[in-house]
């Protein structure tokens, strides 16, 4: 299901993971694209193709708990892939300050 187009960026980030109004938890991002990002979880039981809300802390944005929905593209022991569904060109312009700043 996944298909990165673009190069993930090595991106540490607060994300909470939502199924419907149910919160999983709040874990770590350990990488990002404009496509999408992984995030470091336990085993939420989340199936590949199935549909969550995200809420991102960005402390270089004047938003504080940024929400997003996203596909969970694949998972594995370490965490989950996530592909992002929405095109909020607000969010991709964060997304590029932060890749500019990890570069």
């Amino acid at each position: 299901m996944e298909r990165r187009y673009g190069p993930r960026e090595p991106v540490s980030l607060d994300v909470e993971i939502y199924r419907g109004q149910y919160k999983l938890g709040q874990f770590k991002s350990r990488d990002i694209s404009f496509e999408g990002m992984f995030v470091a979880t336990k085993r939420l039981g989340l199936s590949v193709g199935e549909l969550v809300t995200i809420r991102l802390s960005l402390e270089s944005s004047d938003i504080e708990g940024y929400l997003l929905r996203a596909v969970i593209a694949h998972r594995s022991n370490g965490g989950v892939g996530l592909m992002f569904t929405d095109d909020d060109p607000i969010f991709f312009r964060v997304l590029d300050a932060l890749s500019d700043a990890a570069a």
